[in-house]
């Protein structure tokens, strides 16, 4: 028993995060060290990361090596205020009110050209807890996103980064809704 509470404990500690993506595109696999969520050009979008401190990296725009991301978009098309979301699933198609976008990035450093995007065709990313977009507030996401005929699956629990809700961002994929 005492060692069954050791490992807990070892566990609880480590400081391991409650993010996974499990599959590649094109080779390209993703560790998911950290996982933010922030609204950004009238949508929220929750960012997946294989760097630490991503939400600072992102402000300071450092960083550097090898990088890959998965980048989902959310929002609600029947609501006045896209970026307002409920619980519930949101469709990568965009055949329904609650829509998703999804990016996939494997690059060098954040400069512009630097980074390979890849789109998700289909998919669904489901929003098990909405965060509100303030300091402090964590969301929680499941997905499955279809890259041709490869696929990315996992899990993410995002906490609130407060990047601008406009303007260029590196390392942030800036398709509007709609297009790649």
């Amino acid at each position: 028993m005492r060692q069954l509470w050791l490992g807990l404990l070892l566990c609880a500690c480590s400081g391991s995060s409650d993010n996974e993506v499990e599959g590649s595109v094109l080779g390209n696999s993703l560790t998911a060290r950290d996982a933010i969520f922030f609204v950004h050009n009238g949508r929220q979008l929750v960012v997946v990361s294989n760097q630490d401190a991503t939400c600072r990296q992102l402000k300071s725009q450092t960083i550097t090596g090898d990088v890959r991301l998965l980048e989902m978009y959310l929002w609600n098309a029947g609501s006045p205020e896209p970026a307002n979301l409920v619980e519930g699933t949101y469709e990568v198609d965009g055949t329904v009110s609650l829509e998703s976008e999804a990016y996939f990035g494997a690059g060098r450093g954040c400069n512009a050209g630097t980074t390979r995007w890849f789109r998700a065709g289909t998919g669904r990313v489901i929003l098990i807890h909405a965060g509100f977009p303030e300091p402090g507030e964590r969301a929680g996401v499941a997905f499955r996103l279809n890259f041709g005929d490869e696929v990315l699956t996992g899990h993410a629990d995002a906490s609130y980064c407060d990047l601008p809700e406009t303007g260029l961002i590196g390392c942030i994929n800036e398709g509007p809704p709609g297009e790649p």
